[in-house]
């Protein structure tokens, strides 16, 4: 079998090969098949490939700043584009945790901000008794209140919540921890 390629245009006539690649099968064979390749347009793909690697590799690097040295990510501090949201972050006390951010609405009470949290398309289920100064959360996704045992208990910026999170009111920038633990743990 002939092992040269042949140069065509698509019309079969001799082409030169300036800026072009041609691709063929060996002569000789039946049927000779040609696909052309614009040089330019190769480095062009070469090029933007490039950048790709670069952008994916610059995150990467960017996400390893955030971690720590035992592997957790640090938590982000609210800066001034940040203070008309609010953070909400769910802690199962078994290593799960799940964090939103949502827009802060003025007024919002704490309960309100759950109800947003489940209307997110991620969000989580909660149920609770009771209303404005008596509500009493019982069950965040299917995690129930164990009474004398862990109970679900709401932090705002590291302090323990002291009302009803029917009443409390939320803050721009304030950070929320739902935790499931035992009272004074």
């Amino acid at each position: 079998m002939n092992r040269e390629f042949e140069k065509q245009s698509l019309d079969g006539s001799p082409s030169s090969s300036r800026g072009l690649a041609l691709v063929g099968l060996p002569t000789g064979s039946a049927r000779v098949q040609v696909r052309l390749v614009n040089r330019a347009s190769r480095r062009a793909w070469c090029r933007l490939f490039a950048a790709a690697v670069v952008a994916v590799l610059a995150g990467l690097v960017g996400l390893a700043g955030d971690v720590s040295r035992d592997g957790r990510v640090a938590a982000e501090e609210p800066s001034t584009k940040d203070a008309k949201t609010v953070e909400v972050t769910v802690d199962y006390g078994d290593g799960a945790q799940r964090r939103y951010v949502l827009p802060y609405r003025e007024g919002s009470t704490l309960l309100q901000v759950m109800e947003a949290v489940q209307m997110h398309p991620r969000g989580v289920s909660f149920k609770y008794r009771g209303r404005a100064e008596t509500a009493f959360l019982t069950e965040i996704d299917q995690v129930q209140n164990e009474g004398r045992g862990r109970n679900w208990l709401y932090r705002v910026n590291d302090l323990k919540g002291e009302e009803s999170f029917g009443v409390h009111r939320v803050a721009p920038g304030d950070r929320i921890v739902w935790k499931f633990e035992k009272f004074g743990g």
